[in-house]
């Protein structure tokens, strides 16, 4: 009795902290629409990986380029002119004129051209990535994956909340702010609001003749509609203007 109560302790000791290390180690369910109706990420037979909003916000993922470093056989190569992005070692090179076999998709709009994702991501709910051929489910232009980009939306029932960020950077004297608002307006309709402005300040390019070069100015706005009539009928609308000037 002597040594087995003390093994019995140890027994209950172990399985309560394996129990409250089981809760810690409890991640959340993603929802993703790759196969055109909502599921788990991990009920679809296909090699996807999706990545939330909060995820990109809290590891300082700003674009397509920044995500390449986190996923597996996905990569975007990026020069002045072209963006090339790969998927399981196959991409469409440096000439501007061919079609990526990788398919860009931004709220269900087909993005034609490989510079269109340097665009950084803005009030973003999740982003896709789906590795293989997707003619099936995304059309041409997807031989080696597709990529898809779901913005943020505020459906009825949603409690209005709104959050404002800025940023200012050191060196270049470059800043950025945010806003998003968004919520329910009666009991069918969701609406959301998106704003941001980023300024990059003095150029990375230092040239003697002409001065600094590289400057980005940026704006985005989105506005989102979400209607739900019923239980199993959602209509959303949007209205994007995304702006941006380089300085060469």
């Amino acid at each position: 009795m002597l040594i087995a109560v003390p093994l019995l302790a140890t027994a209950a000791t172990s399985a309560l902290a394996q129990e409250a290390e089981s809760e810690d180690r409890m991640l959340e369910e993603i929802t993703v629409t790759a196969t055109k109706r909502a599921e788990s990420v991990q009920d679809i037979a296909m090699s996807i990986q999706a990545i939330s909003g909060e995820s990109l916000s809290n590891f300082a993922i700003d674009n397509l380029q920044d995500l390449s470093a986190s996923v597996p056989n996905y990569s975007v190569g990026d020069t002045l002119t072209v963006s090339q992005i790969t998927m399981r070692g196959l991409g469409s090179g440096e000439d501007r004129g061919f079609e990526t076999p990788v398919s860009t998709f931004k709220d269900g709009i087909y993005l034609p051209r490989a510079r269109q994702t340097r665009s950084p991501f803005f009030d973003v709910d999740r982003v896709e990535i789906l590795r293989g051929p997707q003619a099936v489910l995304f059309g041409l232009n997807s031989t080696a994956g597709a990529i898809a980009v779901h913005g943020a939306l505020n459906r009825p029932g949603d409690e209005f909340e709104a959050t404002i960020t800025g940023e200012y950077e050191m060196e270049y004297g470059g800043y950025r702010g945010r806003l998003t608002a968004g919520g329910s307006l009666g009991e069918t309709v969701g609406i959301r609001v998106a704003v941001e402005g980023l300024d990059s300040g003095d150029g990375w390019l230092q040239n003697s003749i002409s001065g600094d070069q590289g400057a980005i100015d940026h704006t985005l706005a989105r506005l989102s509609l979400v209607w739900e009539p019923t239980d199993n009928v959602t209509l959303v609308a949007r209205y994007e203007y995304n702006k941006a000037e380089v300085d060469k």
